[in-house]
């Protein structure tokens, strides 16, 4: 019956498959960015979404990942360790110089 979708498989299972992550990543959003922030409007919203976006794969570490980010980048491993705030000190990039 369903061997128009290629797989063989309910194609019900694939999009509650989706329904999941995308329930995870708004969760996500959640906790960890717009429930500490006030939001204006939804140019402002943007705005964080896009820095929050941007902060997830240039430098949260993700355990799946071997705690690194989506994005890689090299180890430093001689200077000062610096603080550089993101999303108004919410979260906090961490660099040596």
């Amino acid at each position: 019956m369903y061997e128009r979708w290629g797989s063989g498989t309910d194609p019900r299972h694939s999009v509650s498959l989706a329904k999941e992550y995308v329930e995870r990543l708004i969760g996500s959003i959640r906790r960890e960015c717009t429930d500490h922030l006030l939001v204006f409007n939804a140019e402002h919203l943007r705005r964080i979404l896009a820095k929050y976006a941007t902060y997830c794969n240039e430098v949260r570490t993700h355990v799946s990942l071997g705690k690194d980010a989506p994005c890689g980048r090299p180890v430093e491993r001689f200077g000062h360790i610096v603080a550089y705030q993101v999303l108004g000190g919410l979260h906090h990039r961490y660099a040596r110089i």
